[in-house]
């Protein structure tokens, strides 16, 4: 009977080696999948902070609107105008220099207390009606505050929102004066900013969004999404309705699972200050599908 030494030595020296590479094999698998974890949820909080920072740029933007709005109604030009006493020339001309200051705005219109137009940027002739007449209504009703309506769809089919305060002299409200913020240019802006930065050859592969309570896209940088759109995502409208922040992987639009990060944004209704205490929540919503948002992750999953 012939022994075979080598092939008891090569055995062994399997043997060995395998109780030696096991253990090392298993921790590199666990800290792959730790570290790779880690950068999902790292990620993820990118994600959730750069919506809350557009949250509050846009936020910003409307406040010095309403600033802005706020100075106006306060000049004794404006509030002569607004009692019948001024020059139409002159209310106009400054109406429009209003306009062009701001830079985000598209028009400026003055109307009476009783809702007559006393002059406007645009030369518009229409008296106030539909629903700028509720908004109207509301600032004519508490003259300390500013009121943001919410996402309208003009007749040209561009987006405003309109920011109403009400002119007051020593014996009340004498009018109101209502401005139309350029929704779309606002929308350029603020998400077209996010998506420019996440550019793969030709195409972004994160979008930028604004939602309303419903879920319906109020804001975009596609014209033809806004108004018209909507997210297919319960669970993410549920959480916008919280008021908080954070991440979510879900599909947007029946698509593909995209990673979400969410922030509240309280757009539509009445300022004090530096405060919104709105009728309408909205949220804005960074989305960028699976595949991109993890791919370094995805690298670790072969190392």
């Amino acid at each position: 009977m012939t022994f075979n030494v080598r092939g008891v030595r090569a055995k062994l020296l399997t043997a060995v080696l395998v109780a030696a590479l096991l253990p090392l094999a298993i921790a590199t698998t666990i800290a792959v999948h730790r570290t790779r974890g880690t950068v999902r949820e790292q990620v993820g909080n990118a994600r959730a902070d750069m919506a809350a920072q557009v949250a509050s740029g846009l936020d910003r933007v409307m406040l010095e609107r309403s600033l802005e709005l706020r100075g106006a109604a306060t000049s004794g030009e404006i509030a002569a105008a607004a009692l019948g006493y001024g020059d139409s020339a002159a209310t106009k001309a400054s109406l429009a220099a209003l306009v062009t200051r701001s830079g985000l705005l598209r028009s400026a219109r003055l109307y009476s207390a009783r809702g007559a137009l006393v002059a406007s940027s645009t030369g518009s002739p229409s008296d106030i009606e539909g629903a700028g007449k509720a908004l109207f209504e509301r600032a004519l009703a508490a003259p300390q505050r500013s009121f943001v309506g919410s996402v309208e769809r003009e007749a040209g089919g561009q987006t405003v929102v309109n920011i109403a305060q009400a002119v007051t002299t020593a014996a009340g409200a004498a009018g109101v004066l209502i401005v139309d913020v350029d929704w779309e240019a606002l929308m350029v802006q603020s998400l077209g900013s996010i998506e420019r930065s996440s550019h793969r050859g030709r195409a972004a592969t994160v979008r930028a969004y604004l939602v309303n309570e419903s879920g319906r896209v109020i804001g975009s940088t596609r014209r033809e999404e806004m108004l018209q759109e909507s997210v297919d995502a319960p669970d993410l409208v549920t959480l916008l309705r919280t008021d908080s922040a954070g991440t979510l992987v879900t599909p947007l639009f029946k698509g593909a699972a995209s990673l979400v990060g969410y922030a509240p944004l309280r757009l539509s209704g009445d300022r004090t200050g530096n405060r919104m205490s709105g009728d309408a929540r909205a949220g804005v919503i960074i989305a960028e599908e699976t595949q991109f948002a993890f791919a370094q992750a995805s690298v670790l999953q072969w190392l």
